[in-house]
């Protein structure tokens, strides 16, 4: 269910959002960000290989990587510890839920 073009848009996002504990909305903003990295963090969080995060990257965002977002994936993507991903993101959920429920971080 990781690899989009075999689980589908829909099934694949559904995944990497229930595995880190997003909501299935929270994380369709993150990958339609003006960035790409956002959704290369969540797919590090998940210790995804690079070449693969490429993969997902390209089916999703094709139309919208920029050269700069590219090499900075190419250059920082195994730089990034999965655990420390997984923290950011962590981060990242807990915001939005507080920024849910009261209408701030």
């Amino acid at each position: 269910m990781l690899d989009p073009k075999e689980a589908g848009v829909h099934l694949h996002v559904a995944t990497v959002a229930g595995s880190l504990g997003l909501d299935y909305d929270h994380m369709v903003q993150l990958i339609d960000a003006g960035s790409s990295a956002p959704y290369a963090l969540a797919l590090k969080a998940l210790n995804i290989p690079k070449s693969r995060a490429i993969e997902a990257i390209v089916a999703l965002r094709a139309d919208k990587v920029t050269p700069r977002d590219a090499g900075i994936l190419d250059s920082g993507y195994d730089a990034i510890d999965s655990g420390s991903a997984r923290s950011e993101i962590d981060k990242w959920a807990a915001n939005r839920s507080s920024f849910l429920a009261f209408g701030r971080p």
